[in-house]
């Protein structure tokens, strides 16, 4: 949590956050961005500098409004014990810092 913490902290930019109400482990962090074309910006820059996201819950049937939404704007970001240095970093390349 204080990983997932430390992501609410320094994202500056819009998003929302995935509610998540029952028991889980935390390996991601997932949030909304504004739009798609945000997310794939975001989602390069952070290859670019050997972050590892996912982009999961792809729709099983697609063509619905809502799934459509949610699959084109959710973004995870890692959480893991050993990646606490990198969160600040990773925070400002999703803020156009870097």
């Amino acid at each position: 949590m204080e990983i997932i913490d430390k992501y609410r902290a320094l994202i500056k930019i819009p998003f929302t956050e995935q509610e998540i109400k029952t028991a889980t482990n935390h390996s991601v962090f997932a949030i909304l961005l504004e739009s798609k074309s945000l997310r794939d910006r975001i989602v390069k820059k952070l290859d670019s500098i050997e972050v590892e996201t996912k982009i999961y819950y792809e729709p099983l049937v697609k063509g619905y409004v809502n799934t459509d939404c949610i699959f084109n704007r959710i973004l995870c970001l890692p959480v893991y014990g050993k990646m606490e240095h990198a969160v600040p970093d990773i925070c400002r390349a999703i803020n156009g810092e870097l």
